[in-house]
């Protein structure tokens, strides 16, 4: 029986499989849970079981201001606001 994709929750089959962390993903849904870059195996940072890329990783720990981790997505593209 092939197992479910820890992001989508749909079956992932042995072609499409990344086995992570623990856990299965389907190779279009294993990306940042920050940012929602897409990752592989030698680029991805593991945090409490879930996938982040270098950048967003760095900016995760309890120390980092919510501003602060704002402000990192704005400049990654991966948030907008407007005032």
């Amino acid at each position: 029986m092939n197992p479910q994709c820890a992001r989508c929750g749909k079956v992932v089959y042995p072609t499409e499989k990344v086995n992570c962390l623990d856990k299965y993903w389907h190779k279009g849904c294993f990306h940042c849970e920050v940012c929602k870059m897409a990752l592989n195996m030698n680029n991805y940072k593991g945090y409490e079981k879930k996938p982040y890329c270098n950048a967003t990783r760095a900016v995760c720990s309890e120390t980092v201001t919510l501003l602060e981790q704002i402000a990192h997505l704005a400049l990654l593209g991966a948030w907008t606001f407007t005032l």
